[in-house]
């Protein structure tokens, strides 16, 4: 049985089946988005605890379309000075004031695909105002 969300491929268009899975409409590689969130937790809490902060058990809530306050550049600000987090890359400023850009990893990019279609309502923050870099 298939749990979770899923997505297919990069840049695609996905379709909702049903509250388990969804399919784009050209061809691709099926990834489970439950687990793309799984490893985006963990790639954020490896950057924490690199820098001496504890791990956290669940992503904060952010904007979809919003490169600095998408749930993975909100996880990373309390590590980094600033941060941006797209598909494309992630970039942080350090405190020496450095720009550092980083890969997605491709479980993180699938997760902001995903979070970026609403497919995480409950890491939405309905509260929080659109910057100037949202889509």
């Amino acid at each position: 049985m298939l749990k979770g969300w899923f997505t297919l491929g990069f840049n695609t268009k996905m379709l909702k089946l049903n509250k388990h899975m969804v399919i784009a409409s050209n061809m691709g590689r099926a990834t489970n988005t439950t687990t793309n969130r799984e490893k985006t937790l963990a790639f954020v809490n490896q950057h924490r605890t690199k820098h001496g902060l504890e791990a956290i058990t669940e992503l904060p809530k952010g904007m979809p379309g919003e490169a600095t306050n998408c749930v993975v550049a909100r996880a990373l600000n309390e590590v980094y000075v600033t941060t941006t987090a797209s598909v494309a890359g992630i970039t942080i400023y350090g405190e020496d004031g450095k720009m550092r850009r980083l890969r997605t990893p491709v479980a993180v990019a699938d997760f902001i695909r995903a979070f970026d279609r609403d497919y995480f309502p409950d890491l939405i923050d309905e509260e929080a105002e659109k910057g100037i870099f949202s889509f």
